[in-house]
């Protein structure tokens, strides 16, 4: 709310903050914390309440739900005591298990006691068990060739016997290939190492390099349940250091794909641009090197985006900035 008493625009509606914050409220906890899951894991969930309302509520049910867009994936209810007023702590436990899906999902888990106005929802990004996939068509750097060969089939290094002409290239900043598949003409996708410090923090009195991140509508994100702004999927891949976009050229020469907003400047964490006759995309302070679904779902979208059609940069890159990484 503003001075007057009126919703801010782009704010939380009254409808959405009462529903953690009013008389009465239905809370969550979860295990793991992070709402990021795939096909077969199970969350363990808390239902918790804060209760303090006109009346006592009496023995009822606690209803939830599981939904993507109109459909709902998984649904129970659980019997729940009455509650008094002024109580605050947990009312009942579930583990959920995630069904078998065959594309990422943005859902929302939605709880709510029966015969109470008090609903409340999280958001949950939930992904298919993933099958190690094959990196026929690619090539990656030797410097990066036992991290791939643990979680993709068919892998081999740049400069390999079987190398083909068409062969795109994963690699690093500054890798002593780049050059040559630049000159090769190649697809190439460049990972950037990434801080292992996050880049997210509670509070406007400590405002750094992120205040929010915008994604573009863009086919290198393939079936990633992104929104069109940073939410809590981003938080684990997201990480401190990416490029000023006022400071360094190369940042300035890509085109954006994903871009940070800090307190003073703007960050970049996507961006492609055409290098003579190689197309490049490149990371900055992602984490796609882990073993979580979000980060791999991500990093094989990206590989298949560049070796598709649709990796068609529209911005030009010098060799000797993309060489210098910066």
């Amino acid at each position: 709310m503003n001075p007057f008493w009126e919703p801010r625009p782009n704010g939380l509606k009254p409808a959405e903050f009462v529903k953690f914050n009013g008389p009465t409220a239905i809370l969550l906890k979860t295990v793991p914390k992070t709402p990021v899951a795939s096909s077969g894991d199970t969350i363990e969930t808390e239902f918790c309440i804060s209760h303090y309302g006109a009346n006592d509520i009496p023995a009822c049910e606690l209803t939830w739900k599981l939904t993507s867009g109109k459909d709902t994936i998984a649904s129970s209810t659980v019997p729940i005591k009455a509650v008094k007023v002024g109580y605050a702590g947990s009312i009942a436990k579930v583990s959920i298990t995630v069904p078998d899906l065959k594309k990422p999902e943005h859902v929302k888990l939605v709880a709510e006691l029966t015969g109470t106005k008090c609903p409340n929802d999280w958001d949950f990004w939930l992904f298919p068990k993933r099958k190690r996939p094959s990196l026929s068509g690619v090539v990656v750097s030797p410097s990066m060739i036992d991290w791939f060969q643990k979680r993709y089939d068919q892998v081999i290094p740049f400069g390999d016997a079987k190398m083909k002409p068409t062969d795109a290239v994963i690699a690093r900043t500054g890798d002593p290939l780049l050059r040559q598949a630049i000159n090769q003409g190649r697809n190439i996708l460049v990972i950037t190492p990434a801080s292992p410090k996050a880049n997210v923090s509670l509070g406007w009195w400590g405002i750094g390099t992120q205040v929010g991140t915008a994604f573009a509508e863009h086919p290198v994100f393939g079936t990633f349940p992104k929104s069109a702004a940073m939410d809590q999927l981003w938080f684990k891949l997201i990480r401190v250091g990416a490029p000023d976009l006022r400071q360094g050229s190369l940042p300035r020469q890509l085109e954006p794909l994903a871009v940070g907003e800090g307190r003073d400047s703007y960050y970049l964490y996507l961006g492609q641009g055409k290098c003579g006759s190689a197309s490049v995309l490149t990371t900055y302070a992602m984490d796609l090197l882990q073993d979580r679904p979000e980060a791999l779902w991500l990093l094989d979208s990206m590989i298949s985006y560049i070796m598709s059609d649709k990796f068609a940069p529209k911005t030009t890159v010098t060799e000797l900035e993309m060489l210098k990484g910066k």
